[in-house]
C-alpha cells in the first residue's frame, strides 16, 4: 500500500511530466499543439498534476508514453489453479437447482413399505 498523500503523488506525476517534455526538447506550447490541448492544460499538468484523464491520454500520446498508462488499472494475473476455481464456481452457480417434489414422501427402508 502506498503511504503517500494524493498531493505527493500528483506532485511526482507533475515533475515526471515536465521531465518527459524537456527530454524531448519541447516547449509547453509545442506539446500543447502536438497533443491538441491548451497550453494552460500543459501548465496545469506540470504545476499541480490536476488535469482531465482525456488530456492526460492526449499528452501521453504526444510524448510517446501511452504504454506507460497500461499499468494504471492492471488486471491481476491468475494462476491456472485460480482460473480453474473461477470456472468451477461459474459452472456451479449456473447449474439449476433441483426442487423437492411437494406432496410426495420418501419411503424409508426401515418402514418396510
Amino acid at each position: 500500500m502506498d503511504i503517500r498523500t494524493d498531493e505527493e503523488i500528483l506532485t511526482a506525476l507533475a515533475q515526471r511530466a515536465r521531465q518527459a517534455r524537456q527530454r524531448r526538447k519541447l516547449s509547453q506550447s509545442e506539446l500543447a499543439g502536438k497533443a491538441g490541448v491548451s497550453r494552460t492544460a500543459v501548465q496545469r499538468l506540470e504545476g499541480t498534476g490536476e488535469i482531465t484523464l482525456a488530456n492526460l491520454v492526449r499528452m501521453s500520446r504526444a510524448l510517446g508514453l501511452t504504454r506507460e498508462l497500461d499499468g494504471l488499472f492492471e488486471q491481476p494475473e491468475f494462476s491456472p489453479r485460480d482460473q480453474f476455481r473461477a470456472l468451477a464456481e461459474q459452472a456451479t452457480s449456473k447449474r439449476p437447482r433441483r426442487r423437492a417434489k411437494s406432496g410426495v414422501s420418501r419411503k424409508s427402508p426401515e418402514s418396510g413399505e
